[in-house]
């Protein structure tokens, strides 16, 4: 199902409305907090790209305030994931052969092997799964005390010993085991919404 952007829809979709239809700084920010480490983390572990990165960051966002007014969101096709891929990767490659002094040779087919109908690479999906874990994380901080994240990541995250982490935490094994289980549930709920909200 194919839908216009609307900035009554989720917070993703707003950004992407607010970038189309009145960017300004504010929307530039929030487009390189969400997505900018995504971007840059898919560009360093290609190893096909040579290129600047914040000088990557403003060439992917000027292309998106170009194509947005006439970008149509669709779950169906996998929502934002593949459509930002593209345009990254794109733009990657017309900046790094303009940085080495060749021509862009950019068109509107495919861009060195890439076509239309093709879709994002097992890097950009991995890294893609990173983004949503790491805003999931961000809500997970946002919701829960700090004594009790403190748990999860020790035991969870750093592989501290169970009777460690009760000890330092001065919390009981049980609640450990209670927490770490817990805040997993929950991670998992959040990731699951995220990725049916963008992808």
């Amino acid at each position: 199902m194919t839908q216009p952007l609307s900035p009554h829809d989720s917070t993703h979709a707003s950004l992407l409305h607010r970038l189309a239809e009145q960017p300004d700084a504010n929307a530039w920010e929030e487009f390189h907090a969400r997505y900018g480490e995504l971007i840059l983390n898919y560009c360093m572990r290609t190893g096909r790209f040579r290129v600047e990165p914040d000088e990557l960051l403003q060439e992917v966002f000027q292309a998106l305030l170009k194509a947005l007014p006439n970008f149509t969101y669709s779950k169906a096709k996998g929502g934002f994931r593949p459509y930002l891929w593209r345009v990254t990767v794109n733009k990657a490659m017309e900046l790094s052969r303009r940085q080495q002094g060749q021509p862009s040779s950019l068109n509107n087919h495919a861009v060195d092997g890439i076509e239309h109908h093709e879709g994002p690479d097992d890097i950009w999906e991995h890294e893609w799964m990173q983004y949503h874990f790491r805003g999931a994380f961000e809500q997970l901080k946002r919701e829960n005390p700090p004594a009790k994240m403190e748990v999860f990541e020790k035991y969870a995250l750093l592989n501290t010993p169970v009777n460690d982490v009760a000890t330092d935490c001065d919390c009981s094994v049980d609640m450990v085991y209670k927490t770490k289980s817990l805040i997993m549930e929950r991670l998992t709920e959040i990731v699951d919404a995220r990725i049916r909200e963008e992808g």
